[in-house]
């Protein structure tokens, strides 16, 4: 797995490109998006739907916490 924390929306679809062009040497990618960075999620839908007209296998998980269960 390669992960990528805090990655604003617009650039999952570059990060997804350079992984196909890893020639294999990045079999998976995971990417964390926060909510808490709101101004960037204008794109995420597109960026979204730019994977799906790939045919990009994707899987979106929502976790919510605390601030205290997280300390």
């Amino acid at each position: 797995w390669f992960v990528v924390d805090n990655l604003p929306p617009a650039l999952i679809p570059t990060m997804v490109e350079l992984g196909a062009r890893s020639q294999g040497n990045v079999a998976r990618i995971a990417v964390v998006v926060d909510v808490r960075g709101r101004r960037f999620f204008d794109n995420l839908r597109e960026s979204l739907a730019d994977l799906e007209a790939k045919h990009v296998t994707r899987r979106i998980v929502f976790l919510e916490s605390s601030d205290d269960a997280l300390v």
